[in-house]
């Protein structure tokens, strides 16, 4: 007899309760008694939040990568909890990474040399943090809360201002995560192995074009965030232990609940902003991230195919199936010389809305936070609004039809 499935009661009464009690201590330490920066020990609970609701899950899920299958022992689980590299500002690793490490196991059976790595990433998270001090305070948000700059400002450079001060923040976690990231080298937790991955024989010769790989314990990608052409791109690459915690253990299993595309997105925004903690800031960043990431999926379903083949499932067997000239000729995307332009596009388009929607989050709150939206008169929402219209309006069909009747005329001339 197949064994019943088991409950998701208790990771979820575990995810609960863990955000519970980091709820009651940021509402007193952020609301209503605020505590010096020096005394203000958020991020440490935030990371234990998010590595007991991953282990309450691992420990729920029988068939996945990260499944723990035995309860460990309380010595092995306090390790994985208080891994000092680790505990002050992540990553959240799973169980079983930490566990691998622990016993010499998979790709940390044989680590090589990881001085010069570590030191790499360190020398990079310090000279980051160092340019934040040098320069975070003159490129910082709270000067659209300035009337007098906004006064004697065009609207023009406030939002060039913007787009420079929304890199500068970022620069201070890019700093933190890079530097703990180090850490983690140094240890040997962050080793991931050859790239390409070694195969059971291998010739001398195959051995000298592999390089080993260091981002088991990679928090951001730098390079793949900041060209990224798309905001799913940018989130995906940013605070990546925690986003992919929220992606598997709230999105996904909403998703198969049959909670809807859009209510999921906007139910794990706010679980992200609640783990941060009460500042209005967050709320005004995380939900207009949630609009903005439904506002990105309708501009790709609409526009992308115009210039790049997009996979469909359905029509697989008809894809293979079809192999003849025409066909293929018909499939080109219409508008497919002008994929370089979309591409530049998608990112000058994904860094303008980003760097705005993330201002109210360094400023708390809602006074502070409304205020530098509208001394850039709220392009950013102005700008999803109109995309939400033109969907409703139908004008995208309309627009596609433009396209496939422009580029049919350049044929035949």
């Amino acid at each position: 007899m197949a064994a019943a499935p088991k409950s998701p009661a208790s990771p979820a009464a575990v995810t609960f309760a863990s955000m519970l009690l980091l709820a009651v201590y940021t509402l007193n330490a952020q609301i209503l008694n605020p505590a010096p920066p020096d005394q203000d020990y958020a991020a440490v609970l935030m990371m234990a939040a998010v590595r007991l609701s991953s282990f309450a899950w691992a420990i729920h899920d029988e068939h996945l990568q990260t499944s723990v299958h035995k309860v460990p022992s309380l010595m092995n689980f306090l390790g994985y909890m208080l891994f000092v590299p680790a505990f002050f500002c992540g990553p959240a690793f799973d169980f079983n990474t930490y566990m691998d490490w622990k016993h010499s196991r998979g790709v940390y059976k044989s680590i090589p040399s990881v001085f010069v790595p570590a030191l790499k990433v360190f020398s990079l998270g310090v000279l980051l943090c160092g340019v934040f001090m040098q320069f975070g305070d003159y490129w910082d948000y709270s000067h659209f809360v300035d009337a007098n700059y906004v006064m004697q400002s065009t609207i023009a450079n406030r939002i060039m201002t913007m787009q420079v001060s929304g890199v500068f923040m970022r620069f201070k976690y890019y700093g933190v995560w890079k530097i703990s990231e180090s850490v983690c080298i140094l240890s040997g937790l962050g080793y991931s192995g050859t790239h390409p991955p070694t195969p059971p024989t291998i010739s001398q010769t195959t051995t000298n074009q592999q390089q080993d790989t260091w981002t088991s314990c990679q928090n951001v990608n730098i390079s793949a965030l900041e060209t990224s052409s798309s905001p799913v791109g940018i989130l995906s690459n940013w605070n990546m232990f925690v986003n992919a915690h929220l992606h598997k253990n709230v999105y996904t299993r909403l998703r198969s609940a049959g909670v809807a595309t859009p209510v999921a997105n906007a139910v794990t925004k706010a679980f992200s902003a609640l783990w941060h903690g009460f500042y209005p800031g967050y709320y005004l960043t995380f939900g207009s991230a949630a609009f903005m990431s439904v506002c990105a999926g309708i501009l790709r379903r609409e526009l992308r195919p115009l210039v790049a083949v997009v996979p469909d499932k359905k029509k697989k067997e008809e894809a293979v199936v079809d192999t003849v000239n025409d066909s293929h000729a018909s499939s080109v995307p219409v508008l497919a010389a002008s994929k370089s332009a979309y591409d530049v596009a998608g990112w000058a388009l994904s860094q303008l809305i980003m760097n705005y929607i993330c201002a109210p989050f360094p400023l708390f709150w809602l006074k502070e936070g409304l205020a530098v939206w509208a001394s850039v008169y709220y392009f950013g929402h102005v700008g999803m609004a109109f995309v939400f219209l033109y969907k409703w309006a139908g004008l995208f069909t309309w627009f596609k039809r433009f396209a496939q009747g422009s580029s049919s005329k350049a044929k035949q001339a």
